[in-house]
């Protein structure tokens, strides 16, 4: 079980990088283009934001299973609950 989970969490961590690296380059597709400058920067902040805090929490779910504070199943959960959670409060931030 613990090495599924660290699996699991290791390929959060992957998904979470590569969206960081979407999110920070430049758009190079031509519909994207066609939204207007300010909802794109404001979807671009929201996809970071979002990407960042996969792999922080899965970085620090990995830590507690790795030195043994948490088990397999409590870490697993945890790091869902706190992923969905955070997942919403990204979706309903409102941007001025």
């Amino acid at each position: 079980m613990n090495t599924l989970v660290i699996v699991i969490l290791l390929l959060g961590i992957g998904t979470g990088v590569t969206a960081i690296w979407f999110s920070i380059k430049p758009d190079t597709t031509a519909g994207y283009r066609s939204v207007p400058d300010g909802d794109r920067l404001a979807h671009k902040k929201k996809r970071f934001l979002s990407a960042l805090l996969m792999v922080l929490i899965c970085s620090l779910g990995l830590a507690n299973l790795l030195l043994g504070i948490l088990t397999a199943y409590e870490t697993l959960v945890g790091v869902m609950i706190v992923l969905l959670l955070c997942e919403v409060a990204v979706r309903n931030w409102k941007t001025r």
